[in-house]
This record gives C-alpha cells, sequence and structure tokens, in this order.
C-alpha cells in the first residue's frame, strides 16, 4: 500500500497523511482507553465528552484541512497544538502522574517530517506544560512526592532532546543521500549529453550512407538503361548480319547465273552493283552500331567504378559507424556500473543503459549485414567491370571485322567495275567475284557469332546490374531499420532527462 502511495503522491502529501494516520491510532487508543474508563466507573460522561472533543476537533480540522490542500504544513502544527491542548487538560485533571507520557507518542509519530526545528519549538512547549503541571501540583493540596515530578520532567526533558537529535541526525542523512542523489544525476546528465552526441553523429552518419545507398540505385539504373540500349543496338547489329548473309547467297546465286549465262552478264554486273551499294551501306551502318555499343560500353564500365567507389566509400562510413557502435557499448557498459554503484537510486538509468547496450549490439549487427552486402557488391561489380571490358574487347573485335568487310565491298566494287569495263577477262573476274564472296559469307558468320556473344555477355550484363540494384535497395532497407533503432534510442534518452 506505501508503495503505491508513493507513486500517487509527493513527499510532502505523503508525509501528511502518514502522520495522520499515526495521530489517528494514538487518538483511537485514547478514546477506547478513556470509555474502558467510563464503564469501569472512575470517569463521568461529562468528562469523557469533554476529553472527546479535546480529542478529536483538532484532528478532525487537520483532516478537513489535508483533503482542501494535502501539501499545507499548518496540517502538522494544527494537529500537534491541539494534541498540546489535549495533553495539558488530560495532565491537570488527571489522578495519575503517569499521564505525561501521553506527549511520547505524537513525538515519536511527528518524526516523519524530519523538521528538527519545529520539533524543538513543540520539545520547549511540552516542557513548559509539564513545569505548569508540575508547579501547580506542588501547590496543590494532594502533591505527590517530589522524585515522581523530577523523574517526570527528567523522562520528558531526555524524550524531548532525543527526539530533536534523531531528527537532526534523520536531516542531516537526508540531505546527504540528496547530495549523493544530486551528484549522480549530473553524471548520468553529462553521459546522457554524450549518448545524445553520439547518437547524433551516427544519425548523420547513417543518413550519409543512406543517400550513398540511394545514389547507388540511381546510378544502377541508369547502368540498367544503358545496358538495354546496348541490347537494342546488338539486336539491330543480329539482324544486320542476317541481312548480310542473304545478301551473300544472292551474290552466290547471281555469280553462278553468270558463269550459266554470259549473255546476261552487263545485267548481273548492274544488279552487283545494286547489291554492292545496299550492302555498304548496311556495313556503314553496321559501324555506326558497333560504335555506339563501343560507348556505351565505356560508359556502363565507367559506372561500374563510380560504382565500386561508391561502395568503397560506404564501407569506410560503415567502419566509423562500427566505432561510434563499440563506444556507445562501452558507455552503456560504464553507465550500467555507476548504476550498480548507486544502488536503488540508480536501478532505472541501468535498465536505459541495458536498452542502450543492446541498441548498439543491433546496429553493430545490422552494420555487419551492410558491410557483408556491400563486399558482395564489389564483387558483382568487379564482374560486371570484367563483362563490360570483353565486351568492349568484342566490339573492338567487330569494328574491326566491319572494317574488313568493308574493304571487301570495295575489293567488290572495283572488280565489279573491271567486268563492266573488260569484257573479255570476264571469266576471271566472275571467280574472283565468287571467292570473294565466299570471303564474305565467312567474315559475316563471324560476325554473327560474335554479335551473339555480345548479347549473352550484354544479357548477363543487365542480370548483374539487376542484382546490384537490387543490393542497394536491401542496404537502403537495413539503413532504414538503423535509422529507426537510433530515433527509438533518442526517445529514450530525452525521456530519462526529462
Amino acid at each position: 500500500m506505501g508503495v503505491m502511495q508513493m507513486k500517487t503522491l509527493n513527499e510532502k502529501q505523503y508525509e501528511n497523511l502518514r502522520f495522520l494516520q499515526c495521530l489517528g491510532s494514538i487518538l483511537g487508543v485514547l478514546f477506547l482507553a478513556y470509555i474502558l474508563e467510563l464503564v469501569k466507573g472512575t470517569k463521568t460522561i461529562g468528562y469523557v465528552a469533554l476529553f472527546s472533543v479535546f480529542l478529536f476537533l483538532p484532528f478532525i480540522i487537520s483532516v478537513l484541512m489535508y483533503k482542501k490542500d494535502r501539501e499545507s504544513k499548518a496540517i502538522r502544527m494544527v494537529a500537534m497544538l491541539g494534541y498540546m491542548l489535549l495533553y495539558g487538560f488530560v495532565l491537570l485533571t488527571s489522578d495519575t502522574i503517569l499521564a505525561f507520557v501521553y506527549i511520547l507518542p505524537p513525538l515519536m509519530a511527528f518524526q516523519v517530517y524530519q523538521d528538527s526545528k519545529t520539533v524543538l519549538k513543540l520539545g520547549i512547549l511540552v516542557i513548559v506544560i509539564n513545569l505548569a503541571y508540575v508547579v501547580i501540583s506542588l501547590l496543590g493540596d494532594s502533591p505527590k512526592p517530589l522524585s515522581e515530578y523530577e523523574i517526570e520532567l527528567a523522562a520528558v526533558i531526555m524524550a524531548v532532546v532525543f527526539n530533536i537529535v534523531s531528527c537532526k541526525v534523520l536531516e542531516n542523512v537526508s540531505a546527504n543521500r540528496l547530495n549523493q542523489i544530486e551528484a549522480e544525476k549530473e553524471k548520468v546528465e553529462v553521459m546522457l549529453r554524450q549518448i545524445v552526441e553520439v547518437t547524433d553523429r551516427l544519425c548523420d552518419s547513417v543518413s550519409d550512407i543512406t543517400m550513398e545507398a540511394r545514389q547507388m540505385a540511381t546510378d544502377g539504373v541508369n547502368s540498367k538503361n544503358a545496358i538495354s540500349d546496348v541490347l537494342a543496338g546488338t539486336n539491330e547489329l543480329a539482324e544486320t548480319v542476317q541481312s548480310q548473309l542473304q545478301m551473300s547467297e544472292n551474290i552466290s546465286r547471281l555469280t553462278g547465273d553468270t558463269v550459266a549465262v554470259t549473255g546476261t552478264m552487263q545485267d548481273v554486273v548492274r544488279n552487283t552493283m545494286t547489291y554492292t551499294d545496299a550492302g555498304m551501306e548496311d556495313i556503314n551502318e553496321l559501324a555506326m552500331s558497333s560504335e555506339e555499343g563501343k560507348r556505351a560500353g565505356a560508359e556502363a564500365q565507367n559506372g561500374m567504378r563510380m560504382l565500386e567507389e561508391k561502395a568503397a566509400e560506404a564501407l569506410e562510413i560503415l567502419n566509423i559507424i562500427g566505432g561510434i557502435t563499440g563506444q556507445t557499448t562501452l558507455l552503456a557498459f560504464n553507465a550500467s556500473i555507476e548504476a550498480a554503484r548507486a544502488g536503488d537510486a540508480g536501478r532505472g538509468f541501468a535498465v536505459v543503459a541495458e536498452e542502450i547496450k543492446n541498441l548498439a549490439e543491433e546496429t553493430s549487427k545490422a552494420t555487419e549485414n551492410i558491410n557483408r552486402i556491400i563486399m558482395e557488391l564489389q564483387g558483382q561489380t568487379q564482374e560486371a567491370q570484367n563483362s563490360v571490358a570483353e565486351l568492349l574487347e568484342v566490339n573492338d573485335k567487330q569494328l574491326a571485322l566491319i572494317q574488313k568487310t568493308r574493304e571487301a565491298f570495295g575489293r567488290i566494287e572495283g572488280e565489279v567495275e573491271q567486268i563492266n569495263t573488260q569484257a573479255d577477262a570476264q571469266s576471271e573476274k566472275i571467280g574472283f567475284v565468287s571467292y570473294s564472296n565466299l570471303e564474305i559469307n565467312k567474315s559475316v558468320e563471324n560476325l554473327s557469332a560474335f554479335s551473339e556473344e555480345l548479347l549473352a555477355n550484354m544479357e548477363n550484363t543487365q542480370r548483374i546490374t539487376d542484382r546490384t540494384i537490387e543490393g542497394a535497395e536491401n542496404i537502403n532497407e537495413l539503413l532504414n531499420g538503423a535509422m529507426e533503432d537510433i530515433r527509438k534510442l533518442q526517445i529514450m534518452v530525452e525521456t530519462q532527462k526529462h
């Protein structure tokens, strides 16, 4: 019950409540004792009624004052002064000197206030009342032996002195405890400020990493778009190669017809010139597509290099986070030690320190996961760079083959012109055209194989880029979780400060 009351009442309210409870118990015992005296016939009804007025009236007033203002200092004074009136009445009307002990329980109950100055004033009043009683008794008709009065005064004086001394001791002990609590509070505030500073720095670092992760995802999307463009160019290259193969077959068929039908040689030459011109246009277009593929590959390689640099920067930031997490764990450990030293006063802070430690450990685990993901991302980025490098190498070979094909088409064109001007050597020239066409077929077939390999490499690069984007998104999610934990830690610290 006392613990529940302390949770709902402040210190002054609780002191007044306990004092009134103690005083009410004392008054209840006295009332029952005088009722018993009335039953035995030693006290009259009028006397008990007057006694009850002195007994309960000040107490009822004190209770009403408590209902109105639970923190009022006047409650204790009204209750004690009312009891002093009762005490004086009992001393002067009692037929036994032992009635002086009635003051001892209230003085002991008054210790709940730890107010030595008020105890001193009340003690002086008690001594004065007892001195007045002794003087009146000695001047009366039937005084008691003087030794009894001496014992009474000595007992009352010692009780008052001991109450003052014990109250003073309790005040000093409470003051020392308050000083210790204030000192521990200052230490806790300093530590909380340090935790807030570290948490703020950690929050800034995580925010920077989050921005880098988002930039990585953006770069990955850009790389994916560039690779899609390269894939489109590669598909166009494959279509051009197929068209070139078809043209080569047409040239072979026309060459055979020229050998079989020499009379239509001029028509065949004109057709061949037409096809050769178209082939040169296709080769030129193929060369332009290859140049675009080369530029796209170079841009993809630069993007992968930037991605690798961002991953390295993220690792450095993660190392900083790891250091901060270690410092936070150490601070939480030190705070736990200080809380253990503080005993019950530091129990609440010990719970906060344990929560800080747990959050620091969770942050450390999250940092390790992020570090692992970034390492995997670096490995995938390196693979992507290697693939892009191979792609560029294949593209260079393709350009060389296109150049060779272009030169071959030039030779075909020259041969066709010679056929047109040198009709007498048409058989030899047609044979040369057939041979050249076979070489073109081989070159085009090689180019087709290279384009298929290029397409496969680009598709693989696209898959790697997709994994890179997914990894960056995972890092962003982990960092968002870490930011949420940091915000919870900041809320806990702010709650502890207030």
